[in-house]
Parts: C-alpha cells; structure tokens; sequence
C-alpha cells in the first residue's frame, strides 16, 4: 500500500464526506504516531504490553525484522582500572544515529568474536569486586548510557571492533 492509498483508506474509515477535510500534516502526524505505538508495543514498553524486550516472542522478531540493523561504531578506549582484584578496561562506542533499541552486542578482542553481557549501575559493584566475574578480553560486559554503550573489558590485547545489532527508527511517514 502506497501513501496514497493510505490516505485514501484512513478517509474511508474518518468518512470523509460527514467530516472535514485534513492537512496532509494531519495525516503525517496520525500514521508516524499509530508506527511508532506499534513498535512500542512490540518491544513491551507500551504501558499496556505485558513482553519486555525484543528477544521475548518469534512473533515480534518476525513482525519487526526489517528494522533490525548491524553496525560497527568507532570504539574509544579508557584508561585501565585497577581494583583489588584485578585491572579492566573501560571502552565506550557511540549510538548509531538511526538507533531506537538494543538487541545485542559481540565484540572482537585478539581474535575472538564473543558476546557481551548486560550489567547495569547496580551490578557494577558486586561484579568488579567478584575475581570469577570480572571482565576479561573473552568475558566482556556492557552498560547502556545516554550516548552509547560502556564496555568493560579485560587489561592488554586489541580491541578490533564491536559488532552492535539494533532495532532502527523507523522510516518517517510523510504524503507531500
């Protein structure tokens, strides 16, 4: 279905011929509003979706797939902490500029394509402080902030890329 016929269907529904007629805004602003609801519900951050999160259902990947993407953002690397137990590196990588949502993320450390792990605020703590979960160039973690993502790393070794898959904003609607 085309923008055209788009229109044409949501008149058919308003029916237009007991109601006034709408600026092509107005129509922009309905059909960009009810896509981005949509996805929202999807994903479980609608207040009224019982799922959290993409990974929950096969029928949300499927009905969202065509928004998923791959990037490798230019990765900035920190100076090492050293802790009680041990030394880690902070790396951070900037959101892509179509970013919506998180899927996953594999870094590539010295050869090795291995999966990050989620850690929040929260668990920073207890996980730096514990000798059998600290990060290391095979067991990395990462923490979503405002512009990007924080990866915590082991000490030494090169940090090749990281590989993000995301969900991307969805394309805008526009009948001009």
């Amino acid at each position: 279905m085309n923008a055209v016929e788009l229109r044409d269907r949501i008149d058919y529904y308003n029916d237009l011929t007991r109601s006034a007629r709408f600026a092509f805004s107005d129509y922009n602003n309905v059909v960009n509003s009810v896509i981005s609801d949509y996805v929202d519900e999807e994903l479980g951050l609608s207040k009224d979706s019982p799922r959290k999160g993409f990974q929950v259902s096969q029928t949300s990947r499927d009905r969202l797939h065509t928004l998923i993407k791959t990037a490798t953002p230019a990765i900035t690397n920190g100076t090492v902490i050293t802790g009680i137990y041990g030394s880690y590196t902070p790396c951070t990588i900037p959101y892509p500029a179509d970013y919506q949502n998180f899927v996953q993320l594999h870094t590539l450390i010295d050869g090795y394509t291995e999966y990050s792990r989620p850690m929040d605020y929260n668990d920073s703590g207890p996980l730096l402080d514990n000798t059998f979960m600290k990060p290391t160039n095979r067991k990395t973690y990462y923490n979503e902030n405002a512009t990007g993502l924080t990866i915590l790393r082991g000490t030494g070794g090169t940090f090749t890329s990281a590989t993000l898959t995301y969900l991307k904003v969805p394309a805008t609607y526009s009948l001009s």
